[in-house]
């Protein structure tokens, strides 16, 4: 009777599915009260326990049962995990960079942008160049040479606080030798902008290995 609005109700709802699923506690409302006295009775009386899957990348749900043999012992677990796949790993990792910006792993990649064109009605052409360091991307040995490829995202955020994702562009660049070290890759496409100042975030994944670039940029048509 307490928790009256949709949205308390909402909120109840949504901490205390997060704590069932990840083997925590709730502790909400009244019980704030006494929160530290009450996480610190807790944190006497328990120990934890951990393992590592056998990790397939299947992209499945798979479930976790835990069970006590031991007489007057309780046990919270979280009851499943997922094994996710390659792509949807690259889906993490790329929003990732496009939310937070450079982490420890990540190279600082390069842009530059060459005249706009009209696209229609609020709308602008915007020619794109990108400057990536090859050391980031896995060479692949082809026919006539090693392929270079990486998986484009970007992000567009204007004054207004309107935000746009735009699609996934696949980069391919063919080399006629092995890429060394300080060369730089670069990329070429044409992306369709709302005609307003806006920031671009551009963020980088090597399509065959870990590497990742980031680079952020102030547009003004």
């Amino acid at each position: 009777g307490f928790i009256s609005t949709p949205w308390e109700r909402d909120v109840n709802y949504a901490m205390g599915f997060v704590a069932r699923e990840t083997g925590g506690k709730l502790l909400f409302n009244t019980l704030r009260t006494s929160v530290f006295t009450r996480i610190a009775a807790d944190t006497r009386s328990y120990y934890g326990l951990g393992f590592t899957p056998v990790w397939r990348a299947d992209g499945g749900n798979h479930r976790i049962d835990v069970e006590v043999l031991r007489r007057g012992l309780k046990v919270r677990n979280r009851s499943s995990f997922s094994d996710l796949s390659k792509g949807e790993m690259a889906g993490l990792k790329r929003d990732s960079l496009l939310l937070f910006g450079v982490t420890p792993r990540a190279e600082a990649i390069q842009v530059e942008t060459g005249k706009p064109k009209w696209a229609g009605i609020g709308e602008i052409d915007v020619p794109v160049t990108l400057i990536v360091p090859t050391r980031m991307l896995t060479p692949l040995p082809v026919d006539g040479g090693f392929l270079l490829r990486a998986r484009l995202s970007m992000n567009s955020l204007d004054h207004g606080g309107g935000a746009t994702q735009l699609h996934d562009v696949l980069l391919s660049m063919k080399l006629p030798a092995a890429p060394r070290s300080g060369d730089f890759a670069r990329y070429h496409t044409t992306l369709k902008l709302r005609r307003a100042e806006q920031t671009l975030t551009f963020a980088v994944l090597d399509e065959e290995g870990e590497g990742q670039g980031w680079a952020e940029l102030k547009f003004q048509p």
